[in-house]
């Protein structure tokens, strides 16, 4: 190298095969790469950069490929994504995987079981709710929706004891879910008997009362009398 020719050639500047990079460039030191020369010949070695490798499509020593952590990360379903320096990389599942892989399948809905009965069973005026649930098939993890649904029951249900205060017929007993069958209807029957008795028992202690306060009073007036007309004869 050089006018007289007295400078060894340093491999890394110049090589005499003009077919191939220096070895500055090919160890792409502009990114942090290092050219450790043998002086005198073409031969060079390189300490790559951290997001770069060789490219093995060139057949001397060199740092001119990005690494690409996808070349040796494996996503079992779905497409893999690397980061622009090369060393992290992630997963884009498919809506029927999950995982850090991919690995894991997620099962399939099952069918919505029935509605339960409304909560609470009756009540003027009160909102009531009922829900259903489905189960996940063939895994732990479904895609998409919900496993419990929950709705406003359609219609208003007084209970027993309030017909009287409302002022309503009998008919506003009968349940008007009709979904909620044969035992939302005998619940019903039990609750009106029980209320019946409840008043029933009610106005006999009312009229046991009366009759004793008019025992009382008829005593108390009987004995006031006797004394007088024994002050008076």
């Amino acid at each position: 190298m050089g006018p007289t020719c007295s400078i060894r050639r340093n491999p890394c500047i110049e090589v005499s095969d003009k077919a191939k990079m220096a070895g500055n460039m090919a160890c792409n030191t502009g990114q942090g790469g290092l050219c450790i020369p043998t002086m005198g010949s073409d031969f060079y070695v390189c300490q790559c950069p951290p997001s770069w490798t060789k490219d093995t499509g060139l057949d001397y020593e060199n740092c001119l490929a990005l690494k690409d952590k996808c070349l040796s990360e494996v996503c079992v379903r779905g497409d893999c994504i690397s980061s622009g320096d090369g060393t992290k990389m992630i997963c884009l599942c498919p809506e029927e995987a999950y995982g850090a892989r991919c690995e894991n399948l997620r099962g399939n809905w099952a069918e919505w079981g029935p509605w339960s009965a409304c909560s609470p069973a009756c009540g003027h005026g009160k909102i009531r709710y009922r829900e259903r649930v489905r189960g996940c098939l063939h895994g732990n993890t479904c895609s998409g929706g919900r496993s419990r649904q929950v709705e406003v029951c359609p219609e208003n249900l007084p209970c027993p004891d309030e017909i009287a205060t409302l002022g309503l017929g009998a008919e506003a007993l009968a349940p008007q879910d009709a979904w909620q069958g044969g035992e939302a209807r005998a619940h019903i029957e039990i609750q009106q008997a029980f209320a019946l008795r409840k008043r029933r028992f009610r106005l006999l202690v009312l009229i046991l009362k009366f009759v004793f306060l008019f025992l009382c009073a008829f005593a108390v007036a009987s004995a006031t009398i006797m004394v007088v007309y024994a002050l008076i004869y």
